[in-house]
């Protein structure tokens, strides 16, 4: 019965009720794990709410008005009501007290301490919700027997990534470029940090360059890359971004165009590879396809063999690149041609010279709005 889940809708509905009221609130409980996780991996009874103790007669005064009735009143730790549509609410009031200190009251007297770190917030869904970070979650999830559900919770907040150590030694809070998704935000599903993924002893990739899969599940070199039989390779750079349905071809597909045929007779074996061997190995091939960093590849757009991209490139979608493409240069058609360059020469210069692709994470991250939005030289005087 719709009263007897806390469903998806439920849980907005909640949280509109608490941002309308302006209450500081933050989820726990089942629903405040799947928050963390960015998507929901249970059904769930009740939705628990932590709020603001100071707005707990209006909280109950306002939820009772919306039709909740109070079914488990431990109060001042907690009430439990519950809504015909919207199912049970468990609210927890807390204590921001004037020494600086956080508590909940214990139901058998006493108080619980919250720490202030343990006020988070999570990306759902493309919603910001406040709710208790992993780390109290993981406590709260103790000492106690634990049920089935405990233990799956539990199973669901270890598989939150924590934030990323830096070789360096720095904590920084964002994704982790060993992993195959972002960790920083797991309902990314369909961007695949390439270099994690990659199984090909021809194809080479650096850190945080990714591919927009749209859900497809087929790795990106089977789904995009054509023909990558060697020994030619293919290189790409850092943080470089890659839209939906680009494909790159090979050389391992090129036909032979040095006489009256293009046809393969050498694929073939047998007696045709016997009398074309020779010739087909002595046309001139061409070299690796490299892609550098910071390049922008976008959707549809096929790369051809031998290709060299050059950092900060803007290639367009359903381009097709014919040709050696400059640093910072932005082309698109069939065949790309130059639209403009992004920067004047001295600029691509010096954007070159800095290459903040391999600066440490740390630095990175300190700096990421300069990056984004700042000029060059701004960019080269960054710490």
């Amino acid at each position: 019965m719709v009263g007897d889940v806390a469903t998806e809708k439920a849980l907005l509905n909640t949280l509109d009720f608490f941002e309308r009221l302006g209450v500081p609130c933050w989820l726990d409980g089942g629903w405040g794990v799947d928050v963390l996780t960015g998507r929901q991996n249970r059904e769930h009874r009740d939705i628990d709410i932590d709020f603001d103790a100071a707005h707990t007669k209006r909280v109950i005064s306002e939820l009772e008005a919306a039709g909740y009735v109070t079914v488990v009143d431990w109060m001042p730790s907690r009430m439990e009501l519950h809504h015909d549509q919207h199912g049970y609410l468990d609210i927890h009031p807390i204590n921001f007290n004037v020494d600086g200190s956080i508590t909940q009251a214990d139901p058998n007297g006493g108080e619980y301490t919250f720490q202030k770190e343990w006020f988070s917030s999570a990306l759902y869904k493309g919603r910001q919700i406040p709710c208790i970070s992993r780390e109290a979650q993981m406590l709260f999830h103790s000492g106690y027997e634990l049920t089935d559900k405990d233990y799956f919770d539990i199973e669901n907040l270890k598989s939150i990534r924590q934030p990323t150590q830096t070789r360096e030694g720095a904590q920084v809070n964002v994704p982790d470029p060993d992993q195959l998704n972002p960790t920083t935000r797991t309902d990314l599903a369909n961007v695949v940090f390439l270099k994690n993924e990659v199984t090909s002893e021809f194809f080479e990739v650096g850190e945080y360059t990714y591919a927009d899969s749209e859900g497809d599940p087929t790795p990106f070199e089977q789904r995009c890359v054509k023909y990558l039989y060697g020994p030619q390779r293919l290189r790409i750079g850092k943080f470089t971004t890659i839209a939906p349905g680009v494909q790159i071809l090979m050389p391992g597909g090129n036909h032979p165009m040095v006489g009256p045929s293009t046809y393969p007779f050498t694929m073939f074996g047998g007696d045709w590879a016997d009398a074309t061997l020779a010739t087909f190995m002595a046309i001139e091939q061409p070299g690796d396809t490299v892609i550098g960093n910071d390049v922008w590849i976008g959707r549809d757009a096929m790369i051809l063999p031998g290709v060299s991209i050059g950092d900060g490139a803007v290639i367009g979608a359903r381009s097709v690149v014919t040709r050696d493409v400059g640093s910072y240069e932005v082309v698109a058609g069939n065949p790309a041609k130059r639209i403009r360059t992004r920067f004047s020469d001295d600029e691509i210069a010096l954007l070159k010279e800095v290459a903040w692709w391999d600066w440490p994470l740390d630095k990175i991250t300190r700096n990421v709005a300069v990056i984004m939005g700042g000029t060059p030289a701004a960019l080269a005087a960054c710490q």
